[in-house]
């Protein structure tokens, strides 16, 4: 590894990591995608032109693509849906003061094809088209995805606020 990695590596290990946390909850997992977006990113810095953005936004933008990638690869992208029983759910969340870590903890707990697309329009404002061409679906099943989403996490908020997740 020359210096000039190294130094990036340094410098971007922590944000690259929290952004494969985002898409996984498995720690392994999580290094693994990590380890193949500084591969990638070793491979094709020779294509950042400095003109068109920030090195921050291109490695964030390099990351999320591997990521994306590897979650197709590995076929683990799962979209199952909640049942249409929707009386167990409940639409409001009493305690608007969440905490951080219950947050966290709740958003590990969302099913994956709900987590990947309540990260890229919360986390990286993405619009439903653009989450709709990177996950291979249609705009419509973003849409449905995060509301799906938003009603599962509610749950789960409301849940540990009776008995800790």
């Amino acid at each position: 590894m020359s210096k000039f990695d190294a130094e990036l590596f340094e410098r971007y290990v922590h944000k690259v990591y929290a952004l494969c946390r985002k898409y996984t909850t498995d720690i392994s997992t999580a290094k693994d995608y990590m380890q193949e977006c500084f591969l990638h990113i070793h491979d094709h810095f020779h294509k950042y032109d400095e003109e068109k953005g920030s090195l921050d936004g291109w490695i964030f933008r390099v990351s999320t693509n591997v990521i994306l990638k590897e979650i197709k690869k590995a076929k683990k992208m799962s979209f199952d849906f909640l049942s249409d029983n929707h009386s167990e759910i409940y639409e409001d969340t009493e305690n608007e003061n969440i905490d951080p870590r219950e947050l966290t903890t709740a958003l590990d707990q969302l099913p994956q094809g709900y987590r990947q697309v309540i990260t890229m329009y919360v986390l990286e404002n993405k619009s439903h088209k653009e989450i709709a061409q990177a996950l291979n679906i249609t705009e419509s099943s973003s849409r449905s995805q995060l509301t799906r989403a938003k009603i599962y996490l509610k749950k789960l908020i409301n849940k540990s606020e009776y008995g800790r997740i």
